[in-house]
């Protein structure tokens, strides 16, 4: 009898635990009100919701397979260099909304580079920052949309690109050549941030001062070869020295 009622207790006792373990989902919220607003009124709620400056980062992957193709061979094989080719970004949360939303969204976000990336990347080129990983993946990416002819159909959409001024796959002279290049292939951006890492150890890169210095001296050349080139007045991007973290509170 005893025994009979130890284990009614226990199971009592394991009841009682599980009920009170048991999570309870929210119930759902319906917003009645919301619907009924005027269309402009729900439109500019939509407005809000936009996320703002987004950092869209570009890497290249170099799957195992790909361990012995050269990437700087004369006439690589764009198909299987673009694949290696990604783009770190969430899609903004208001384009999955609903259809309103994503209508309101797709006024500033396009979906772009579908020809240079493994998949495609909405973007507000008005906004939005491309900061590349390191120079490998941005001089991949030039190549094709060189070949696809993205540079000159889309390159011109983005107006903020940022490269790594050090890094631990960088030479100084290579961060100097790789400035030069994206004010003159990113013709219209009018913002290039040269972006120092916050990982520690070795880094290579010229010091910021030098690379102003050095920078300067070359504006004189480059402004002259765009202006003719553009055939028109054309405004060199400012160039704005930070650290990784700082440009990540650009976004925040």
């Amino acid at each position: 009898m005893a025994s009979n009622n130890s284990a009614t207790e226990a199971s009592e006792a394991t009841h009682s635990t599980t009920t009170t373990t048991t999570i309870v989902p929210a119930p759902l919220v319906t917003f009645e009100k919301f619907p009924k607003l005027p269309r402009e009124l729900q439109d500019e709620i939509w407005k809000q919701a936009l996320p703002g400056f987004r950092l869209i980062t570009i890497v290249q992957r170099l799957p195992g397979a790909m361990a012995s193709f050269s990437m700087s061979q004369a006439t690589p094989n764009i198909h299987l260099l673009r694949n290696t080719i990604q783009a770190l970004a969430e899609p903004p949360i208001i384009l999955r909304v609903d259809t309103k939303s994503r209508n309101v969204a797709l006024r500033h976000y396009h979906p772009m580079f579908q020809n240079v990336l493994f998949s495609p990347v909405f973007v507000d080129p008005d906004v939005d920052i491309l900061p590349f990983y390191n120079h490998r993946a941005l001089a991949a990416f030039y190549q094709v949309a060189t070949a696809t002819h993205a540079n000159i159909v889309e390159f011109p959409l983005i107006r903020a690109v940022a490269i790594p001024h050090m890094h631990l796959t960088t030479t100084p002279h290579n961060s100097l050549a790789c400035a030069m290049d994206v004010i003159k292939t990113w013709h219209r951006v009018k913002d290039l941030y040269m972006v120092s890492p916050t990982m520690n150890g070795p880094i290579n890169g010229f010091p910021v001062e030098e690379m102003k210095m050095l920078l300067a001296l070359h504006r004189r050349l480059v402004l002259d070869e765009m202006t003719e080139r553009e055939k028109r007045e054309w405004m060199i991007p400012s160039v704005v020295f930070l650290r990784e973290e700082d440009l990540e509170e650009i976004t925040d």
